[in-house]
């Protein structure tokens, strides 16, 4: 296992789009609508992520591509936070996503320390980030690498239905 990182091009939005939708199927089942999930599609989410790729300088965003032997395995985007109640100079990590089979096996990790690295760089901090009240393992990933949930909660609508997210903070910035 090599595994590299390496800024997103726009070329990679269909590999992006493949592994969100994966990552979504095999992760939020239970949490988002069955019919949302069995809907989601590599085609419909390419152009949407094609043209996030094309705004990443205007929206002082970064993407990364996690790479295992040049197979993309995992992606990251990350910038300022989208929420305003935060201290000015926070950063966001606003996806964060593996391949399913990947997940445990230490590219998550790789991945989310590299685009806290590119953060910090900037001078962002705080940095935050949101995932799903109900997400057990990610949340568990997140405490271990000393990120903490802040007590802020929020609903993230999906086909009409409030889901609730928590915002962690990394315990260190």
């Amino acid at each position: 296992m090599t595994i590299t990182i390496r800024a997103a091009a726009i070329e990679d939005a269909a590999a992006i789009a493949g592994i969100r939708v994966r990552s979504w199927q095999a992760a939020y089942r239970g949490m988002v609508p069955d019919s949302l999930l069995d809907g989601l599609s590599t085609e419909v989410d390419t152009p949407r992520f094609r043209g996030v790729l094309e705004r990443l300088t205007e929206t002082n965003q970064r993407a990364w591509i996690a790479e295992d032997d040049g197979m993309a395995t995992g992606f990251a985007i990350s910038g300022p936070p989208q929420e305003d109640d935060l201290a000015a100079g926070a950063g966001e990590v606003h996806l964060l996503y593996l391949e399913p089979d990947r997940r445990r096996g230490g590219i998550g990790g790789i991945l989310l320390d590299h685009a806290v690295a590119d953060l910090r760089a900037d001078g962002f901090a705080p940095i935050v980030l949101w995932t799903l009240q109900a997400n057990t393992p990610a949340r568990a990933f997140y405490e271990a690498g000393g990120w903490r949930h802040d007590g802020t909660v929020k609903a993230f609508v999906v086909e009409g239905i409030e889901v609730p997210e928590v915002r962690y903070v990394l315990g260190d910035s």
